[in-house]
């Protein structure tokens, strides 16, 4: 069990909070992953999946901004 000081619990909290919109970008990511690997390119509807070079960037960088978040968060937690 890890136990947590309160400010330590705050910070944790509101960046949780603050990342609730990740789920959406996230979750589109994985679903999209599921139909290539587990459905030969197809989703559910057995429709082609489409995925343009544009879509990857946007999700790198997304990913990359999610990163840097969490080692900003993990960061500022070692200095206090």
């Amino acid at each position: 069990m890890v136990v947590l000081d309160g400010c330590c619990f705050i910070r944790l909290v509101g960046f949780w909070l603050g990342y609730a919109k990740v789920s959406l970008w996230l979750l589109k990511a994985v679903e999209v992953r599921h139909d290539c690997v587990h459905r030969a390119g197809k989703n559910k509807e057995d429709e082609k999946v489409s995925i343009t070079k544009d879509d990857l960037e946007e999700l790198v960088e997304q990913c990359r901004d999610l990163s840097k978040s969490i080692y900003s968060q993990i960061d500022s937690t070692k200095k206090t």
